[in-house]
């Protein structure tokens, strides 16, 4: 039976519960209890996480200020060289030789997924997960199984309990969208989803039909894509598969770490992030400040790049070769509480 948040239980939490509520609620994109955690520390005369020095800003009343793009671009010039940091080559190397079978893009919706609520750094349970590529990563075998909810339960508490229940409806949810392709896990992506499915973006990527390649026209691509048919896969999900699995240059995975990177140059909470159209502004505020920048910085050529680099400047270990390249959070920095999304 899932625990379902109301304002009067949040407000009766500690400041720190609400304070972890909130990290949880922001990773799952529940822009409902959001709202009660952000309203409940306002009321206290509390800042969120670690925005808590910039100006309070709701979703009702964000604006992107007139500064944010000369601001970000002076943040975006001031990062190391790109050759220097090992999830910049990284980026680069998926760029270059990006996923082409439809079991390679089930291994990325599987471990993008999970990140959204569980630590990835180093020796987390969910990176000694990802590195076992058990059978939940095989979609052969995940088919042979029927994707078996009990079976698909047993492996999430065996390996990854935390939050099993979102867990569980992502990975029944998008089987049911591979499924659709009716394709064998080797099928090359350049082959399916010639009929509209799902899962048509990345294989209109992988055949060439789409491109964001040119970061200045990038934003129709970014506009359209749209994580409505996966459940528990977000706006910043569904980029974060995307630049992960080297299809996409020019879309950038938007959470926390960006709102540190930002600071109050663009005082965000994750509450505007989960809106799409907000979301897409801040992207473009990046979008425009690495264009204005780009005879100065040519190294960082596009949006997947810096996104990479400044995952590595805001986490403890970064990602390297042949390893995950998500959105791990540093230890402390894990929520604590379930959300009322989750079940076991």
């Amino acid at each position: 039976m899932a625990y379902t948040w109301t304002p009067e239980k949040v407000r009766a939490l500690s400041t720190n519960d609400v304070k972890n509520l909130l990290e949880n609620a922001q990773r799952v994109e529940n822009a409902e209890l959001i709202g009660y955690c952000e309203t409940a520390l306002e009321q206290r005369g509390q800042g969120v996480g670690a925005a808590e020095a910039a100006p309070r800003v709701s979703a009702a009343n964000f604006t992107i200020p007139a500064t944010a793009v000369v601001d970000a671009a002076r943040l975006i010039s001031s990062l190391p060289p790109v050759d220097e940091l090992a999830n910049g080559l990284e980026r680069r190397r998926l760029q270059a030789h990006p996923i082409s079978t439809l079991g390679e893009l089930w291994r990325l919706f599987v471990t993008c997924g999970f990140s959204s609520v569980e630590n990835s750094e180093e020796g987390s349970p969910l990176d000694r997960f990802i590195k076992t590529q058990g059978p939940l990563f095989d979609l052969a075998y995940v088919r042979k199984m029927s994707c078996d909810p009990e079976w698909v339960t047993s492996e999430i508490l065996a390996h990854v309990p935390r939050m099993a229940g979102n867990k569980r409806r992502l990975v029944l949810g998008s089987f049911a969208q591979f499924e659709l392709t009716g394709a064998a896990p080797v099928a090359p992506l350049a082959d399916l989803c010639r009929k509209g499915e799902s899962l048509s973006v990345f294989c209109n990527l992988a055949r060439g039909e789409t491109s964001d390649s040119d970061l200045a026209r990038s934003a129709t691509f970014s506009n359209s894509l749209d994580p409505a048919p996966f459940p528990r896969i977000g706006n910043k999900q569904l980029r974060n598969i995307l630049v992960n699995s080297g299809l996409a240059r020019n879309v950038v995975p938007l959470d926390s770490r960006w709102q540190r990177f930002f600071g109050p140059a663009l005082p965000v909470t994750s509450h505007i992030l989960a809106d799409k159209m907000r979301y897409l502004a801040i992207e473009d505020v990046l979008r425009r400040a690495l264009l204005s920048i780009s005879p100065e910085r040519p190294d960082i050529d596009n949006l997947a790049v810096l996104d990479a680099i400044v995952f590595q400047s805001m986490s403890k270990n970064g990602m390297v070769s042949g390893g995950w390249s998500g959105a791990g959070l540093p230890d402390d920095e894990l929520a604590e509480l379930e959300t009322s999304e989750d079940s076991d």
